[in-house]
């Protein structure tokens, strides 16, 4: 099933900035995924490259390779794909987001935004310096603002794989983070979840705009019908004056 994308009235699908954020400075990029258009050509190379090359011990993260996120980019499986890194310290998180309906498909519409949720996929942390600067945990702040501020979504979902060691290791590293709430012990989370996965959810989401503020997504450079009238009416306008001076000129040359 296609993904929902996020809300992009601006010109570009490629966003690079600062925050500020548990007294650590981050650089992010992030990319929103048109869903009717295709992404600029140098843009999906840059995808493709890193999110397709993300080596963790020699080997490729998740086994996500190119292959993998060429077939994503085709089918429109993802919404974003999101890198965050503390500056000046070799350590990046990053990451995709999915706005899809995994919990309510009994729904009337598999697209409808209402039912839909913002899972977090993909993860992966490549450092040459530890934990150093904690992007894990920035990167998810990035997740969360743009699910609120853009969306009014109050909540991220993940899902982890229920092998023993993994549940073991990743489920309290997500609950540390907030990831208060999954399928097993609160079923109403997700009340369709018929997936073998454990779903996890970070409920109460607030803006933090104040921190970073992604507002700019939700509003158009210029409102470009309005725009487009004022200039053809202004060139008739135009173009009648001067054709009215050239057939006052040719009267005055006959006189």
């Amino acid at each position: 099933m296609s993904v929902i994308p996020f809300i992009n009235k601006t010109s570009q699908t490629k966003f690079e900035g600062t925050f500020q954020y548990d007294e650590m400075e981050y650089k992010y990029t992030f990319y929103l995924v048109p869903i009717i258009r295709k992404l600029p050509k140098t843009e999906e190379r840059e995808i493709i490259s890193y999110f397709g090359n993300r080596l963790r011990k020699g080997k490729i993260c998740l086994d996500v390779d190119e292959t993998t996120v060429r077939y994503y980019l085709d089918n429109n499986l993802v919404s974003a794909f999101l890198m965050v890194q503390p500056l000046g310290i070799n350590n990046i998180a990053s990451g995709t987001i999915q706005i899809i309906n995994r919990c309510h498909t009994s729904s009337p519409s598999p697209h409808n935004i209402e039912y839909a949720d913002v899972w977090a996929n993909d993860i992966c942390r490549i450092s040459q310096n530890g934990d150093e600067g904690k992007p894990f945990k920035a990167l998810f702040f990035l997740i969360e603002q743009l699910a609120v501020q853009n969306l009014g979504k109050t909540n991220i979902k993940l899902y982890i794989d229920r092998d023993p060691s993994n549940v073991t290791f990743l489920k309290p590293t997500y609950e540390r983070i907030g990831f208060d709430l999954n399928v097993d012990d609160t079923p109403s989370m997700c009340p369709d979840w018929s997936e073998p996965e454990m779903a996890m959810e970070k409920p109460n989401l607030t803006p933090q705009s104040q921190i970073i503020d992604l507002s700019f997504l939700k509003v158009p450079r210029y409102d470009l019908r309005s725009y487009k009238k004022q200039r053809v009416y202004g060139g008739k306008k135009k173009t009648r004056r001067k054709r009215r001076k050239r057939s006052l000129s040719r009267k005055n040359r006959k006189q």
